[in-house]
């Protein structure tokens, strides 16, 4: 092996993160902005993304009757 290979490793993949949010909390940026500095700080960086891969998701929940009756839920654990 070239003695320069030691000198040049190849960059790790980025961490898969994801964050499920609810809806009326994701479409609100000052919520969002928070949230996403909050997240930061936990992966250790409030500032940086860097070497994270986040995928956030938009977590609805419907409840259908037998009447085909389409009621919104909130959805476990996110508020609503």
């Amino acid at each position: 092996m070239p003695s320069n290979a030691m000198l040049n490793p190849q960059p790790l993949p980025p961490r898969q993160v994801v964050v499920q949010v609810a809806g009326d909390t994701l479409f609100d940026l000052k919520k969002f902005n928070r949230i996403q500095e909050s997240i930061l700080g936990r992966l250790g960086c409030g500032g940086c993304t860097s070497g994270y891969d986040i995928s956030w998701l938009h977590i609805s929940q419907f409840h259908v009757d037998d009447k085909l009756n389409i009621v919104d839920l909130p959805v476990a654990g996110l508020g609503h």
